[in-house]
């Protein structure tokens, strides 16, 4: 029975949300989730990162829009690239997902930022399921743990870049749900 279990959940999308109370301001974390190029600086398992249209980078935190990125990713078995389309809309919802990807069935992933006075709150959705299986095997069993980590690597580099700004600040993120 439980290897009928797994089975069954490994054709399953994983999903995993997590909604944090941040203590900095919502431009630096809309900022930070939208600053694709510099993923392979902060996120463990992103090698490479970059823009692949020609948008001009003011245009992008200014006004709602869409671009496309590609992304390396390196963990354990998989080392592979994908596009990912990305809609934002300034300071409020960034959405990610996986393009003609050969690496996911499905990616999608959506960020939205509220004002909290000097806090902002930050709800991260996440729905992913690899093509292959096993991929989606290795992973199945640290997605919460994958997840998690990656969510705490943005929280990590939005206190770095708003220490930088000379700003006071406290780097406790509060887990609302």
């Amino acid at each position: 029975m439980s290897g009928r279990f797994n089975l069954i959940f490994l054709n399953k999308p994983f999903t995993y949300n997590k909604t944090q109370l941040l203590t900095i301001p919502r431009s630096i974390v809309y900022n930070t989730v939208l600053d694709i190029p510099n993923y392979s600086k902060f996120l463990p398992w992103c090698k490479r990162s970059y823009w692949i249209d020609n948008t001009d980078a003011s245009e992008v935190l200014s006004s709602e829009g869409q671009r496309k990125a590609k992304l390396t990713v390196d963990f354990k078995l998989i080392r592979e690239s994908y596009i990912s389309k990305v809609q934002f809309d300034p300071l409020n919802r960034i959405q990610a997902v996986a393009a003609d990807s050969g690496l996911f069935e499905t990616l999608d992933t959506v960020w939205e930022f509220k004002d909290n006075g000097d806090s902002t709150i930050v709800d991260f959705n996440i729905t992913f399921k690899f093509h292959l299986g096993l991929y989606q095997s290795i992973s199945a069993s640290m997605s919460n743990a994958l997840t998690s980590t990656m969510v705490d690597h943005f929280v990590k580099e939005c206190y770095r870049r708003h220490n930088n700004n000379g700003l006071l600040h406290n780097t406790d993120a509060v887990d609302l749900y």
